[in-house]
Parts: structure tokens; C-alpha cells; sequence
């Protein structure tokens, strides 16, 4: 008698400890999640990787063409700011000028004309380019008055008005490539413009340019 006591004790106690267990691990997977992809903490854990991934890409920074970096600003350890520049990028893989020509010379320039150019930088040299396209206009500065107001005119008593500039931009001829690895931004050029096929005109004109090429030397 004593001995089936307890045996049903101990089935008892054995039932439960297995109800325990049961409801442990309805706890344990309530906790898991769905399983698979719908895991919620799989997804998590995805998310994270992922960011990491993309947060390791992007200290690398990659410049969107070939060009020179200078005005570094940042060394080993700092920290860049978004949206503060920390160093300039200058692309080199499309040189062009801006040659600033008064109106009255701009009646017979057409984009494609022959250009001669000379370089501060290459002095003794004159280089071949094309002009790439003729500004349309420019700010003159006048603005028209707002509604109510009395407009503004600027009284000028000189014999000559001083001329109007537009820019004109000018492009160099391939063949000229490697000779523009040492052209920097806001250097300084003078430039010829062959609009026609008059031989002597031409022949002054490169006379003028090669004579400014050599006096680049000086100054």
C-alpha cells in the first residue's frame, strides 16, 4: 500500500513537471517568434547587419570622376561633420574656358570656330581648342523696380559706354589632353578666335597669339 502511495505521488509530481515544461516552452517560443523569415528578431538582427554593412560602405568615399583632391581639411581620428566640406575635389576630365568677350565681337563667333589659346601656366605654348557655346546673356545689373516703387537710374556722364561682356565657353581639342595635367581652376588665358577663312585676318591673329605666348614668360 505504502509503495503505491507512492508511485501515484511521484505521477503526480511527474505530470506536473511536465506541465511546467509545456508551459516553459510555449513561453520559449512566444519569446523566438514566429519562425523563418517572420521572425521578428531575425529581422532585427538582419536590419542591423545590414545597416553595419552600409555604414562600413559609405567610410569609404569614392569621387564621381578622375580629378585632383586638395584643401584637405580632416586628418587620422576626426570626425566629419554632414553637410561641412572637408577637403575639394577638382575634376580634370573636362577642361574648358570661360572667356569673358565683349559684345561687339561676338556677331560672327559660332560654337564649333577654331580656337588659339595660351596658358599662364604653359607659357610659350598656344593650344588648340573650339568654342563649345556663346552665353545668351547676362545680369546687367538693372533691376526692374518693384510695383509702387520709383526706379533707379544709374546717371553716367561718359563719352563712351563702358562694353558688355558675355561668356563664351571654350573647350580644348583632344590632342591637347596631355598637356592640361597642370591647369588649375581660375588660372589665366587668352584666347584667339579664327571666324573665317580670310587668310591675312588669320595670319595676324596667330601672329598676335604666338607673340602673347612668348610674352607669358615675363609676366
Amino acid at each position: 500500500m505504502r509503495r503505491l502511495e507512492v508511485a501515484q505521488a511521484t505521477r503526480i509530481q511527474a505530470r506536473s513537471q511536465e506541465k511546467a515544461a509545456e508551459a516553459d516552452l510555449r513561453k520559449a517560443q512566444e519569446a523566438a517568434g514566429e519562425s523563418g523569415d517572420n521572425n521578428a528578431q531575425l529581422r532585427s538582427a538582419r536590419s542591423a547587419i545590414e545597416k553595419a554593412e552600409l555604414d562600413l560602405a559609405r567610410t569609404q568615399v569614392v569621387a564621381p570622376g578622375r580629378g585632383v583632391v586638395t584643401d584637405l581639411r580632416t586628418d587620422v581620428g576626426h570626425f566629419a561633420q554632414a553637410g561641412a566640406a572637408a577637403m575639394t575635389l577638382i575634376a580634370n576630365h573636362d577642361l574648358w574656358i570661360s572667356a569673358d568677350l565683349t559684345e561687339n565681337n561676338l556677331g560672327n563667333i559660332d560654337p564649333g570656330d577654331a580656337v588659339a589659346i595660351v596658358l599662364d601656366v604653359l607659357p610659350g605654348e598656344v593650344l588648340k581648342g573650339r568654342v563649345r557655346s556663346v552665353g545668351g546673356g547676362v545680369s546687367s545689373g538693372q533691376q526692374q523696380a518693384p510695383p509702387g516703387t520709383l526706379p533707379t537710374i544709374q546717371n553716367s556722364r561718359d563719352w563712351l559706354r563702358q562694353a558688355q561682356r558675355f561668356p563664351v565657353a571654350i573647350e580644348f581639342d583632344a590632342a591637347e589632353a596631355d598637356r592640361l595635367g597642370r591647369l588649375r581652376p581660375g588660372g589665366q588665358a587668352e584666347v584667339m578666335v579664327f571666324t573665317g577663312d580670310n587668310f591675312l585676318m588669320n595670319l595676324l591673329g596667330a601672329g598676335y597669339i604666338r607673340l602673347m605666348s612668348l610674352l607669358s614668360y615675363l609676366y
